[in-house]
């Protein structure tokens, strides 16, 4: 778990660059996924192989992605 969170952590950098959308959500699914283990809740990848790189910032999608699985953990708590 915190060689996943340093490994989030470096990868932070401001700006746009070329990034794999399949890649920055099987990490943050990485770092969610024992947490969301903890609340008996099984999440699955089903990831195109052929997408193509994204021109974005991969810090702030990472953040989105992040914030994404988190507010569906919570509403899944809640069931």
């Amino acid at each position: 778990i915190v060689r996943n969170l340093q490994l989030f952590a470096r990868q932070q950098r401001a700006g746009a660059s070329q990034v794999s959308l399949n890649l920055l959500a099987e990490q943050t699914l990485t770092l969610k996924r024992g947490e969301l283990t903890l609340d008996q809740i099984e999440a699955a990848l089903d990831l195109d192989p052929d997408l193509p790189y994204s021109w974005a910032d991969g810090g702030q999608l990472r953040q989105v992605l992040l914030n994404l699985i988190t507010n569906a953990q919570h509403a899944l708590r809640l069931r």
